[in-house]
């Protein structure tokens, strides 16, 4: 008989056994059995090529015919058998049974536990590879999962994922299964994690723990790959910036509290702690620092120090505004400032200022320069001074006798006070002009006496020249301070004779006039050179003035050890 399915056979029945009118079986009893037995058969579809679909159920959606739970669909193409368990329209299910390969187990498994092949043909559970809860666990002494990416045949895309003596790691090997030397490696203490390390050869090299970042390697970057600012917070709170393009490093500041860049703290001893703004740079450009108060006036700076670009760049402190540019020292500290290296004007700790030279070049004060035009150039000492105090300057020549100072300008404390030029020494003060210019004396803003360029004197208007009285009541000898003087000569008290010293006793300058007048007669008065000396105007060197009340002589020294005498006195040579 031909094999039909159960649509078939349940529309045959009534055809093949009529009911009929005889006492005997009935048609339909036996039908009714063949109804039965078509419900109950489990029927087989054969001659197929391909696993059934959900599509084959009780409706025939897919078109190989209705089915029932319990029906078997034979693969002939791949020795396969399929049972259905489920026939519901459009969510059939099928499972498959038989096929080529009989899988045995092996050993005895517990619950949870993941089985893996042993052979083709049989499975064991393991103890160290369980799944509970949503649990997975992989139990060993170094536990490793591998995951490889096959995706090509030699594309080294394999990877370890271990657990070693406390560690986790995920390392990266080739095709061949060698490792590589550097990983990625978490570390514990207890059930706390200590940080994630990236490692080379054992060593580590970056590790994160949970308050520390720490670099192992000569040059280490924190960066981000694409055009981003990289900010740092504190507390949540933005407060460092390295801003994208600009390439600067921005402070942020938060409202009124203060934003400070501090270099070193306590930890820090006797190392070295700078600022360097372009070290390292490779090519040529100016460095320079802002300082920036009033961003609505100056919003690039208000104070800058700058180096500009170039080996023998300048350098300079900019200051903008009309407010006072200072340099200050709290404490008793002295100011100094260098060029090439050696001091050259140091401001002391009481305000006294001190240049310093090599001892080689001139040691000058320059005030003004080629910029300078109609403006005025001075020196001001006292200017501003709230009190009464002497005001001068010292020139040293000479420290080893005149410590202080050789020669000095000076303007004495007091409204009214004196002022003086002091010379020390026996050398000559000069006032020179270099050119045809005149020498002026003025008192009271009027002009006194003139030194002209043909070194006459001119004496303007009432000026007087005041010759100073010296009394002379005994012998002596002359003095410096006799010359341009009148010596009055009294005898009353017995003979007085006035002698010339030599030269090398007292250097007289040549021209030096001293006058002698005679106010008492009582006694004789001689004038007399000392040996050496040579007095023309009297016979043997030496010569009494004529005994006349009043009677009177000049002496001028014409050379070094020669001397004349003019006026009411002895014979003439």
């Amino acid at each position: 008989m031909a094999e039909v399915s159960r649509a078939t056979l349940l529309g045959t029945i009534a055809t093949n056994l009529p009911d009929n009118t005889s006492a005997l079986i009935s048609p339909g009893d036996v039908r009714g059995e063949m109804v039965n037995q078509a419900d109950s058969t489990i029927f087989k579809t054969t001659s197929k090529t391909a696993p059934p679909t959900a599509n084959d159920d009780e409706a025939g959606t897919a078109g190989n015919g209705i089915f029932g739970v319990g029906d078997v669909w034979i693969d002939e193409t791949n020795d396969i058998a399929y049972m259905a368990l489920d026939i519901t329209s459009t969510a059939a299910i099928w499972t498959s049974f038989g096929g080529g390969s009989t899988v045995a187990k092996v050993g005895t498994a517990a619950n949870n536990q993941l089985a893996v092949w042993v052979t083709d043909g049989e499975i064991e559970g393991t103890s160290e590879l369980t799944y509970t809860g949503g649990k997975l666990v992989v139990q060993d002494a170094a536990p490793i999962i591998e995951l490889d990416d096959n995706d090509a045949a030699a594309d080294e895309q394999r990877w370890y994922t271990l657990s070693d003596a406390g560690t986790f790691k995920i390392q990266a090997i080739n095709d061949a299964g060698t490792a590589g030397d550097q990983f990625l490696q978490l570390s514990r203490t207890g059930n706390q994690v200590d940080g994630l390390e990236l490692t080379a050869a054992g060593t580590s090299r970056t590790t994160i723990s949970p308050n520390d970042i720490s670099f192992g390697t000569a040059n280490s970057t924190i960066g981000t790959v694409g055009a981003y600012d990289l900010t740092f917070n504190v507390n949540s709170t933005p407060l460092l910036k390295l801003v994208n393009g600009t390439k600067g490093i921005t402070m942020i500041g938060q409202g009124a509290a203060a934003t400070v860049m501090n270099i070193g703290d306590p930890a820090m001893t006797s190392g070295v702690a700078a600022l360097q703004v372009g070290n390292g740079r490779t090519g040529d450009g100016n460095s320079y620092m802002d300082l920036v108060a009033d961003g609505a006036t100056y919003t690039d700076f208000g104070l800058r120090m700058i180096r500009n670009a170039g080996a023998n760049g300048t350098g300079q402190i900019i200051h903008r505004g009309t407010g006072t540019l200072s340099v200050i020292t709290d404490e008793a500290a002295t100011i100094d400032f260098q060029t090439n290296s050696i001091s050259r004007l140091t401001v002391g700790p009481t305000g006294t200022v001190t240049m310093t030279g090599d001892g080689v070049t001139p040691l000058l004060l320059n005030i003004g320069s080629s910029t300078l035009t109609t403006g005025a150039a001075g020196v001001q000492i006292g200017t501003g001074r709230f009190a009464d105090g002497d005001a001068y300057i010292d020139l040293v020549s000479d420290t080893a006798s005149y410590g202080d100072y050789a020669m000095r300008l000076i303007r004495s404390g007091g409204t009214n006070a004196t002022g003086q030029l002091i010379h020390r020494g026996t050398g000559t003060l000069s006032i020179i002009t270099d050119e045809a210019a005149s020498i002026e004396f003025q008192t009271n803003s009027v002009t006194a006496m003139t030194i002209d360029a043909s070194q006459d004197i001119i004496a303007t208007g009432n000026v007087v020249i005041h010759t100073t009285l010296i009394a002379v009541a005994a012998s002596r000898a002359l003095v410096l301070t006799d010359r341009s003087c009148i010596l009055e000569v009294n005898t009353s008290g017995g003979a007085v004779d006035i002698t010339i010293p030599l030269n090398a006793t007292i250097a007289f300058p040549v021209g030096t006039v001293i006058n002698v007048s005679l106010i008492d007669i009582t006694a004789a008065a001689t004038i007399t050179g000392v040996g050496g000396v040579t007095l023309n105007g009297v016979v043997a060197g030496s010569g009494t003035m004529t005994p006349a009340a009043y009677a009177g002589c000049t002496l001028y020294k014409r050379a070094t050890d020669e001397w004349v005498v003019q006026g009411q006195i002895g014979i003439v040579a």
